[in-house]
């Protein structure tokens, strides 16, 4: 992409966020957009047809860079258990405070959803071989204790992280445990 291009998205991404910081989303028109960003309108419209289309790719990006990191962790064996996958997550979000609150503000939980559908094919391959779970039901458990996890890490966030990081991936460790034990059990 050309270096100007990618400048000029660049700062309407930016400007966005700014803005989404003193108002909401629905209020963001295109013209104060591209007064704010200095950006003739002509160009924004080259660009994007909506102030929605540059959110969403703001949180494709965001959500892909969170992604990419949780997955290089375990790749490199930084990542060794539970315990470490939910302080990593929990450290991402809080690393991107501002970005999270308006993630969670603004939109549904698509976000953090995105983000776990990424670790779903690890997670599934280490149930399968410690517990006796076959693909379907692992794909069933996942799903579960995933949301879950999403409503409390969007409390625990909406709540300007009022708990420490590491409390909450004990609680969730603890959950997430537990729920396992029951297919051990079965």
């Amino acid at each position: 992409m050309d270096k100007r291009i990618r400048l000029t998205k660049s700062k309407l991404k930016k400007t966005l966020l700014d803005l989404l910081c003193r108002m909401n989303m629905e209020d963001v028109t295109i013209s104060t957009l591209c007064r704010e960003a200095g950006v003739n309108r002509n160009t924004f419209y080259s660009h994007y047809s909506s102030v929605d289309e540059i959110f969403k790719e703001v949180l494709s990006e965001f959500t892909q860079s969170i992604s990419e990191s949780l997955t290089e962790s375990l790749e490199k064996g930084i990542i060794t258990g539970l315990e470490d996958l939910l302080l990593n997550i929990l450290s991402l979000i809080e690393k991107n405070r501002s970005m999270c609150i308006l993630i969670f503000s603004d939109t549904s939980k698509s976000f953090l959803k995105n983000v776990l559908s990424a670790l779903l094919p690890y997670t599934k391959s280490v149930w399968q071989e410690q517990l006796p779970l076959n693909s379907e039901y692992a794909q069933i458990v996942y799903t579960y204790i995933s949301g879950g996890a999403i409503s409390v890490i969007e409390e625990w966030v909406k709540s300007n992280f009022a708990i420490k990081k590491e409390e909450v991936a004990l609680v969730l460790e603890k959950i997430i445990l537990n729920g396992q034990k029951a297919f051990i059990n079965a």
